[in-house]
């Protein structure tokens, strides 16, 4: 579990800030402040990350079981 974590946050630094994509550049010029936040197709979490810091409420959905697995284990708790 701490392995994947730190596998996250390493995910989260690269598509972030060092090699951000146009979606992730938009999402974070927004500075929403909001109750709840939807996540559809979540993957590996780097969206569901940055809502996570707006939102008092995220819900991420993933239908693929292992990434589904994976994303309990490493997204705050809101």
């Amino acid at each position: 579990m701490l392995n994947n974590k730190i596998e996250h946050y390493m995910r989260i630094l690269k598509h972030c800030y060092l090699k951000p994509e146009p979606e992730m550049v938009w999402l974070k010029s927004l500075k929403l402040s909001v109750n709840r936040a939807i996540d559809c197709g979540a993957n590996r979490g780097y969206i569901s990350h940055v809502l996570a810091s707006y939102a008092d409420r995220v819900f991420a959905f993933e239908p693929i079981p292992y990434l589904s697995r994976y994303l309990t284990e490493v997204l705050p708790e809101n």
